[in-house]
């Protein structure tokens, strides 16, 4: 899963928020998408015209089947985790300094 979130001992929240923001923007999901070659949730990238026509119609058709989300989210979603492990996790985070 990808997904940017900001610790809450993070030093420099309103930057980290410009950081996020610019990632989320078109032209930098799009080059995101482009580079990392995995299906953006983003929908100013899946349905950008030019990212679509890069990709071609058979890529895209992998990377966004035609499903019903809301379906099949009870089936794939992730489930929040245990205090053990959310402890442990963020251990590791904070033995990484990502901050």
């Amino acid at each position: 899963i990808d997904a940017m979130c900001i610790p809450t001992s993070c030093r420099d929240q309103e930057l980290a928020e410009c950081f996020i923001n610019f990632m989320l923007s078109r032209e930098a999901a799009v080059a995101n998408a482009e580079y990392i070659y995995y299906a953006s949730p983003n929908r100013l990238v899946y349905d950008d015209p030019e990212y679509i026509d890069d990709m071609g119609e058979d890529t895209m058709a992998i990377l966004y089947p035609d499903i019903d989300f809301n379906a099949m989210y009870g089936a794939y979603a992730y489930r929040s985790l245990d205090a053990d492990m959310l402890d442990y996790v963020n251990t590791l985070w904070e033995t990484l300094k990502i901050n």
